[in-house]
């Protein structure tokens, strides 16, 4: 179950990024992950997290990511 705040992730499909959201998992965090439209989700398959596509370049992406 997980229970707290959303805590959202970028680089998420990237080396560090997984791990960070496998502990945060772990820990029974919500988390919503961000990925580009060309990211290989393959770190994010088969985990109870919300994945979001995301542009950090455009302020619009990013805003719809945070709050949304």
């Amino acid at each position: 179950m997980t229970t707290g705040d959303l805590i959202a992730v970028t680089g998420a499909t990237g080396f560090l990024g997984s791990h960070i959201c496998d502990v945060l998992l772990e820990q029974g965090r919500r988390v919503r992950a961000a990925h580009r439209a060309s990211s290989n989700l393959r770190w994010l398959r088969d985990k109870d997290l919300e994945t979001k596509e995301v542009d950090l370049t455009d302020p619009a992406s990013l805003d719809s990511f945070l709050t949304g």
